[in-house]
C-alpha cells in the first residue's frame, strides 16, 4: 500500500511540476493568472484520475478497498508533508500566511485538486481478468 501510495504521489507530483512550469511560462501571459490557475487545476485533476488508473493496473496485488483509500492518503500525505517542510520554509510563510495569500478561486482549486488526489484511487476499479 505504501509502495502504491509512493507511486501515485510521484506520478501526481511530475504532472503538478509539468503543469506549474506551463501555466507560469505561457498560460499566464496568455489567459491571465486566475484562468490559468483554473485550467491548469482542471488538467491536473484529470492527471490525477490517469495517475489513479495507472498505479492501480500496474500494481500486481489485488487491490481490496483499503489499499486504494491508504494509497490516496499516502500520497495526501506526502503532498501535505512536501508542503509544510520545503515549500512554506522555502516561501518564509508561516501556514497562516499562506492560506491567507490566497485568493478564494485558488482555495477553491486547491481543495478539489487535494479531494481528487484522495478519491480517485477508492474511486477506480480494477480491471476482473476474463475467463478463459
Amino acid at each position: 500500500m505504501f509502495a502504491s501510495g509512493l507511486l501515485y504521489f510521484t506520478a501526481v507530483f511530475a504532472a503538478a511540476m509539468t503543469l506549474g512550469a506551463v501555466r507560469f511560462v505561457w498560460l499566464v501571459q496568455i489567459v491571465g493568472d486566475e484562468m490559468a490557475q483554473t485550467a491548469t487545476a482542471a488538467a491536473l485533476v484529470v492527471a490525477v484520475v490517469v495517475a489513479a488508473i495507472w498505479v492501480v493496473r500496474i500494481r500486481d496485488h489485488d487491490f481490496r478497498l483499503r489499499d486504494r483509500v491508504g494509497m490516496g492518503l499516502v500520497a495526501l500525505g506526502l503532498i501535505a508533508a512536501l508542503e509544510f517542510f520545503m515549500v512554506l520554509p522555502m516561501q518564509d510563510l508561516t501556514l497562516a500566511e499562506y492560506a491567507q495569500a490566497l485568493e478564494p478561486p485558488e482555495r477553491i482549486a486547491d481543495a478539489l485538486v487535494l479531494l481528487a488526489v484522495l478519491l480517485a484511487p477508492f474511486l477506480v476499479v480494477r480491471p476482473r481478468e476474463s475467463a478463459r
